[in-house]
């Protein structure tokens, strides 16, 4: 059975000739840029909500992302607008794979406007993070990294270590949780 379902869009952006890459966060937020290298002028537009884009002599390369690719990809394209814990600091655009757990149930159980495409990401980013995939290790840190082994040794004094395993369980990513 066909799936005719319409995409939507979680990530709309592009990367121009110089290699300037241009994200439109939210409807009406226009972005410019003057490219380097051809010296044309490069805009995208509509954030989640529409595609808009300039129409150059040298075309940029479309990075957009969708609610239909891999959720690895997702997790890394799509941001959050956040004003800090308190609400009072200037807003900034968070990618969804550096916001801490605690800050994604937050969301979750308070903004009830955002659409169900949005909420489903934060609900599969949930999911990963607690999938075979994503392995935490509680304080630990990594002694060292030889041949491709990662040897980790337990001290209460180090910050807590987020691995990341793809498919394979083949170790693609250390982060500092």
């Amino acid at each position: 059975m066909t799936d005719f379902r319409v995409k939507q869009i979680l990530a709309n952006r592009i990367q121009t000739p110089d290699g300037t890459t241009l994200q439109s966060f939210h409807r009406h937020d226009y972005v410019v840029h003057r490219d380097r290298i051809t010296g044309e002028d490069y805009m995208v537009d509509g954030g989640t909500t529409y595609l808009r884009r300039s129409v150059n002599l040298e075309p940029a390369k479309d990075l957009s992302v969708y609610d239909t690719d891999p959720h690895e990809v997702i997790r890394e394209a799509f941001a959050w607008g956040t004003r800090g814990k308190d609400g009072t600091s200037p807003l900034v655009f968070k990618p969804l794979c550096t916001l801490a757990e605690d800050h994604i149930k937050a969301i979750l159980a308070t903004q009830h406007h955002i659409q169900p495409h949005i909420r489903k990401v934060f609900e599969d980013e949930i999911a990963y993070r607690n999938s075979d995939n994503v392995k935490t290790v509680k304080q630990a840190y990594i002694s060292m990294f030889v041949n491709g082994s990662l040897f980790i040794q337990e001290n209460p004094n180090s910050p807590n270590v987020e691995l990341i395993f793809n498919h394979n369980n083949t170790l693609t990513g250390i982060k500092l949780i």
